[in-house]
């Protein structure tokens, strides 16, 4: 055993972090909205609003080859707030909300976002 082996934890939350989180947060928004309606519906939609900034925050500036000026400034200070938890638990919020607001169908995506959240806040807590 050497000293430079991975923390599979540590990897396991920036994979969750960097990849996964706000992907799977649009497509269970995206999947409410469809299935909801009313406020339910409009919750859902501002959650995924919100992880569509998100991933914009994190990916934009790359994948538009912007690597200095206002808009990779602004994003990389947004991607970065709260050590990326910030844009991360401002997307979920909107669609915990949705789960509980008036036209609310598909009980189904409350448990997975309920798993989804609870790795996130449980691999954060166990990398500080």
């Amino acid at each position: 055993m050497t000293g430079f082996e991975p923390n599979y934890t540590v990897l396991s939350f920036l994979a969750l972090k960097q990849f996964a989180y706000l992907p799977a947060i649009l497509a269970l928004a995206v999947l409410r909205a469809i299935a909801a309606e009313g406020p339910s519906r409009a919750w859902a939609a501002a959650a995924g609003l919100l992880s569509c900034a998100g991933i914009f925050a994190l990916f934009g500036p790359a994948v538009l080859g912007l690597w200095s000026g206002p808009v990779h400034a602004a994003s990389s200070k947004l991607a970065r707030a709260g050590g990326g938890m910030v844009v991360l638990l401002a997307a979920t919020a909107p669609l915990g909300l949705s789960g509980l607001a008036r036209g609310m169908r598909w009980r189904w995506i409350d448990w997975a976002h309920g798993l989804l959240v609870l790795a996130l806040l449980l691999l954060w807590l166990l990398t500080r």
